[in-house]
């Protein structure tokens, strides 16, 4: 494997038998570099010689041997330590001694740095270094991202190396409570790579706040990335991993070389977002050397030491961000003031910029329909996204009733765009939505969207024939509100042409950021 700097794909398999890790293997090897055959979910080590043997004669593959105990995130028992070890150094022996000519500059065998029985584990290592097999040296705290994360990668790699291992990598897997934790893995990345320690290493965050790491990992000097093929039908190994398929097709994680601007979306949820994948198309179809992630965020405080870590150069805001980023922006456009709401934000000499990008995105797929036949609309809910829709409609000259479960809500809303009405257009709130005469339905909150999926935010609305129903959530396609909408003979929209011509918008915009244009 190459050194610091460089970042390969290894995917983890977590088959318990030979055969079916084969397969596994067949399923991702055109996105992987590595495989991480993890020995801890086999029964016995039946046919691993053979695996090994089809492997070096089929791939170009290196591969990583893994026992890991449970205490490590891995499935053999802790109690078993003695039992754990027998079966490593079989492993080595077998490595080393077989009759098939087995290319031992391929293989790495991963030890922990610790083990109630460290004199065996040890001996376990420096036989695997007469042999000439790789040592990976790691360790995994899911307790949170140590201080002494860097000091402990050091003296890892000065202690294996007196046991007489030549080829060496030292290995970190910490999970982060937040993204200042992640911040702290970034940048124990730059200390690592400019003279932490001598040998090639692995950093990574677990779990969904550590998510930016692995697809960033060549930004961080890690040698490796981890996926597991969970949809070939494997188990995640990790906390956080995805499947290698979606970290090739979504992030062209092998194109990444750690100097790609880095853009995103925040937001709680955001594992629904099809943003990085729109986004990220874009940048490849126009050779713009950027990435774009999306992060879970529910402390906007947290995130931005995070963004300063990785200088993020724009995001998109998604709920419940949209009102909340205000106070962190340092100029915003008159949209963002007229709506109250703010879906784009850019990195500027002067800070970040605020934009809303929702309000054209929301029009491009009923424009026509607004100028032959809607005079009035009915807006569900009052949050972010429909203060710009309803900002859309009413300086089209469209009326517009707001319904919301809250009615304060709807107020504020109504408070915020009065200013925007204009003269002969009506903008009001209803709480008899049923004895309106509206053209036009628009849904903007997010009941219909996962995890909940099967509410309807105003069940006892009864939609007439011929009546345009736009739901702005485009995951799952049709909501149950639109569902209901179409049975009742009403064309349906869901969110999708909204994502599309939002989003249309904002990739000029981030484009701009790195041509210097405005």
């Amino acid at each position: 494997m190459e050194g610091p700097g460089a970042s390969k794909l290894c995917t983890c398999v977590t088959a318990d038998n030979a055969g079916a890790a084969q397969k596994l293997i067949e399923q991702t090897r055109s996105v992987s570099q590595v495989v991480e055959v993890r020995l801890d979910f086999w029964k016995t080590l039946n046919g691993l010689e053979t695996l090994l043997g089809w492997i070096f004669a089929n791939t170009e593959l290196e591969v990583i041997l893994t026992i890991r105990a449970r205490r490590d995130g891995g499935q053999w028992p802790d109690e078993d330590e003695k039992a754990r070890l027998k079966v490593l150094g079989e492993v080595i022996a077998l490595l080393g001694t077989s009759n098939r000519e087995i290319p031992i500059q391929r293989i790495w065998i991963d030890i922990e740095d610790w083990s109630p029985l460290l004199s065996k584990m040890e001996a376990c290592i420096s036989r695997a270094a007469s042999f000439g097999l790789g040592i990976i040296r790691s360790f995994h705290d899911f307790s949170g991202v140590p201080g002494d994360l860097v000091a402990r990668m050091t003296t890892l790699e000065t202690a294996t190396r007196e046991m007489g291992v030549d080829r060496l990598m030292v290995k970190a897997a910490v999970m982060p409570k937040n993204l200042a934790d992640t911040a702290e893995i970034f940048q124990a990345g730059r200390l690592l790579g400019t003279g932490g320690v001598s040998c090639p290493y692995i950093l990574l965050g677990m779990g969904e706040e550590g998510f930016s790491t692995r697809v960033l990992s060549a930004r961080i000097g890690s040698s490796l990335s981890f996926a597991s093929p969970v949809v070939a039908g494997g188990e995640a190994a990790a906390p956080g991993q995805i499947d290698p398929h979606e970290l090739e097709s979504v992030y062209g994680f092998s194109g990444l070389r750690g100097s790609e601007d880095v853009f995103g979306i925040i937001g709680s949820p955001i594992g629904h977002s099809k943003s990085p994948e729109y986004h990220n198309r874009q940048f490849r179809e126009h050779g713009i050397p950027g990435v774009y992630l999306p992060f879970l965020v529910n402390d906007l405080e947290d995130f931005f030491i995070l963004a300063e870590t990785l200088t993020i150069r724009g995001l998109s805001v998604t709920v419940p961000h949209k009102q909340t980023i205000f106070p962190y922006l340092d100029s915003m456009d008159e949209s963002v003031q007229a709506i109250g709401a703010c879906n784009t934000i850019l990195r500027e000499p002067r800070g970040w910029r605020g934009t809303n990008t929702d309000a054209p995105g929301f029009l491009a797929p009923i424009a026509s329909r607004l100028d032959r036949n809607v005079g009035s609309a009915l807006v569900v809910g009052a949050g972010g996204a429909a203060r710009a829709c309803v900002y859309a409609l009413v300086t089209r000259g469209i009326s517009v009733h707001i319904v919301n479960r809250t009615r304060r809500r709807a107020e504020e809303l109504v408070k915020t765009l009065k200013a925007y009405v204009p003269r002969g257009t009506e903008l009001a709130i209803t709480d008899e939505p049923e004895g309106l005469e509206a053209q036009l339905v628009v849904q903007t909150t997010s009941l219909g969207m996962s995890p909940r999926i099967n509410e309807d935010p105003l069940p006892g609305y009864a939609f007439r024939k011929g009546q345009v129903v736009y739901d702005i959530i485009y995951s799952p396609a049709k909501t149950r509100f639109l569902q209901r909408a179409e049975k009742a003979g009403c064309e349906v929209i869901n969110g999708w042409p909204m994502f599309i011509g939002q989003a249309a918008i904002q990739s000029r915009l981030f484009m701009n950021q790195l041509s210097g244009n405005r």
